[in-house]
Order: C-alpha cells, then structure tokens, then sequence
C-alpha cells in the first residue's frame, strides 16, 4: 500500500511535463508577415494578427485596415487594385474593399448556400471569380453575390474533382491551380479550354503574368500565358525567403516584417 502515493506522484509529474511540451508546441510555429503587390507596384503587408497596410512602391505607409473577428485571412486578392478581396474561409465570407482599404461590401457565402469555398479571384470585369468545390463548378458573381456566369460540372468534362488553391485572371484567361491536376484554364466567360501540367507544388508569388518561386538557389520565373519558365540566381539574401517578387529590374521581398528591394544578376 505505501507504493501507492509514489505512483500517484510520478503521474502527476507526467502530467506537468506533458502539459508544458503541449504549451511549447503550440507557439513553436508562429503565422509569418504575407507580401503582396499588385499591378501597379503598390504593396501590401498581411500581419499574422490580420492587419492590412498597403504601402506605395518604396514601401512608405498609405493605408492600414484591421478586423480580426473573422479569423485568419485565408486569400487576400490584389490582382486589381480598385477592388481588393478579403476571404476568410472559416467564416466563408469575403469582404471587398476600395483602393483606400476602405470596406465597401461583403458576402456571406452560407447564404447563398456555397458551402466549399476555398479560393476567390477579382475578374477583369470588375466581378468575382469564385469556385464552388461541392458542385464542381467556376461561378463569376457580382459584388451582392448574385451568380452572373457558370461552367458546367467539371466532373462530366475532365472526370476529376479539382481543389484549386489559387485563381488568377491574365489577358482573358482564367487559371486555377490544382495540387493534383495542374493548372485548370478557362475563357472570361469561364468555360473550360485545357489543362496543363505545373511544375511546382508548393506557394509561389505573382504579378502581371508571372509566377515567382525558389529551386536551390535559384528564382524561377513561370510565363502564365506560354506555360515556359527561365531562372536566375538568387543573392545571398533572398535565400530562405518564402514570399519574393520581381517587378522590372526590381526584386521584392520580406525580411521578417521589413520591406526590402534588391536585383538579380
């Protein structure tokens, strides 16, 4: 019997260790800064608290928004700058602001009974690109949300269900990027044209028809439009940095949650 409290007392010393292995997990991989930047140079900050800055092309401070009721910011869509998406996919909503990041409307995907949501895209037209999983289909909606085109199932096309990540709109054509399938390209009325294989699995950036992504130590740049990619050796500092654009001669990136410019060689 006196065995007892000593094996009551190692469990409980068991219990201490694994709740503060527990607590040291949980902050051993904390949300990083995003980079974005749209097509006019304007660039734009994600803090892991969800804060908003947009900043001018030599990084000065223009506008900030901040919201953190909704989550995490699952996509932030600059691709056109007068109409810039917020998408909280938890929450399966999406907030549109103004170029001034000023809130100007949103839409609660759960009412218009769009229930997988992943990924959402500015159109050319000022509409929005968004993919509905469950039905396997490209909606273009407008700013209420009413549904103003649709591309058939993609199940009866191609035989797959697509889970894109990203979409993007370039010169008329709309790509969706699938893990699995590659890219998905459609026409800007979103019917389905081809699909072609994508090199890279893992994120990339974007600006103006380009994709940007590592390989060794190398900067690889993708063509949207020709599917051909051409690399160039990165500097010393670019190395390790998950978020990196090339705009002109100009090479963008983050630095913990510093701007910083460089160039290629």
């Amino acid at each position: 019997m006196k065995k007892l409290p000593c094996l009551v007392l190692i469990l409980l010393l068991c219990q201490c260790s694994a709740s503060k292995l527990s607590t040291k997990d949980s902050t051993d991989t904390p949300m990083q800064y995003k980079l974005y930047v749209d097509q006019l140079a304007q660039l734009y900050t994600v803090a892991p608290n969800n804060t908003i800055v947009k900043h001018d092309e030599s990084g000065k401070v223009l506008f900030e928004y901040s919201d953190n009721t909704l989550g995490d910011i699952s996509v932030f869509d600059v691709s056109n700058p007068l109409q810039l998406l917020v998408y909280h996919k938890d929450f399966q909503v999406l907030k549109i602001f103004d170029r001034t990041l000023t809130l100007s409307s949103s839409i609660d995907m759960n009412k218009l009974d769009l229930i997988e949501i992943r990924t959402v895209a500015s159109a050319n037209d000022n509409r929005i690109w968004i993919f509905d999983e469950l039905n396997q289909e490209l909606l273009k909606v407008d700013n209420s949300g009413r549904v103003q085109g649709r591309n058939n199932d993609l199940r009866l096309r191609l035989n797959i269900a697509a889970t894109p990540t990203r979409i993007i709109e370039f010169k008329n054509k709309v790509y969706l990027f699938d893990p699995i399938h590659g890219i998905l390209i459609f026409n800007a009325f979103g019917e389905y044209l081809s699909k072609r294989k994508f090199p890279y699995q893992g994120a990339f950036t974007y600006f103006q028809g380009k994709l940007f992504y590592p390989a060794y130590t190398d900067l690889v740049i993708y063509d949207l439009v020709e599917g051909t990619q051409k690399s160039s050796l990165m500097p010393d500092e670019l190395f390790n940095k998950p978020q990196i654009y090339k705009v002109g001669k100009r090479v963008i990136y983050l630095s913990d949650d510093q701007i910083k410019f460089t160039t290629l060689k």
